[in-house]
């Protein structure tokens, strides 16, 4: 079953293969019930229905366009849904918002939340989903088989860190997010922590199946490939912006994360 204190966040632009491996890895307690999906984006929602669909065929489904309507509905439910997959950001009324209200009520505190992020998360953040029950996994950092995998064994109760533990690599997660785009190392984020640099090591990759160097690496080319498609800034100048200080390592780099050159990936996308 899904347990206490594991934390699973997928970042938009969402993969199918992990969106699926994470719903059919919650889906641990049997295939009968509804799902809710809540999400402001229509594309979001249809993708997420056909995953469902695929994943838990005997699941009916259902969909609210932002929380304020996903709040009316599990008013007025006879039966909880078996699984809520939300979206963060909404209007009116957010994801963390409804997290909580899941979570203040008796009869929704532990139906298992697929968050869905397509930003960074804060201190603010972290302290909010500070509940059971709820899965965390950043996307487009793994890939989908290494998504799939920390899902699936945290839905099994394998090596799972015991709560404490696991927000010590929320915090470090946190604060990779705040400061990615300097010189870091991994002394500084287990300094920030407040662990040995082993420890550090073992818990994150416990957690997320990389390390937190290799996770430091693949948020910067994440970032660069954004700045890339959106601003016109100078290579050098992302690589800068985004903590690499020689714009030739973040070219190897990039090629060898992206398949291709950050001039290419800027002209082909």
């Amino acid at each position: 079953m899904v347990t206490v204190g594991q934390v699973s966040v997928l970042m938009k632009p969402v993969d199918r293969g992990a969106v699926l491996g994470a719903i059919e890895a919650i889906d641990s307690n049997g295939t009968s019930g509804s799902v809710l999906i809540v999400d402001d984006d229509p594309r979001a929602r249809t993708l997420y229905t056909r995953l469902v669909l695929d994943a838990l065929p005997g699941c009916s489904i259902e969909t609210a366009e932002h929380g304020g309507v996903a709040l009316r509905m599990l008013e007025t439910q006879l039966e909880p849904p078996i699984l809520v997959i939300l979206d963060l950001v909404m209007p009116e009324v957010d994801g963390l918002t409804v997290l909580e209200r899941l979570r203040a009520e008796r009869r929704t505190r532990h139906v298992p939340v697929l968050l869905v992020s397509g930003r960074l998360l804060t201190p603010a953040d972290l302290s909010r989903l500070d509940h059971a029950l709820v899965l965390y996994q950043t996307k487009d950092l793994l890939s989908p088989s290494e998504a799939v995998a920390v899902v699936q064994q945290a839905a099994a109760g394998r090596t799972l860190l015991p709560q404490p533990t696991s927000v010590l690599v929320k915090q470090a997660l946190v604060y990779v997010h705040a400061h990615f785009g300097r010189s870091l190392a991994r002394h500084d984020i287990a300094l920030a922590v407040g662990v040995s640099e082993n420890y550090l090591s073992q818990i994150f990759h416990r957690e997320l199946g990389i390390s937190p160097l290799e996770y430091l690496s693949r948020l910067r080319i994440h970032s660069a490939k954004e700045l890339l498609s959106t601003t016109r800034h100078s290579i050098t100048s992302i690589a800068e912006r985004v903590g690499f200080e020689d714009p030739a390592y973040f070219s190897r780099v990039f090629h060898k994360q992206v398949g291709t050159s950050p001039h290419l990936f800027r002209q082909y996308g």
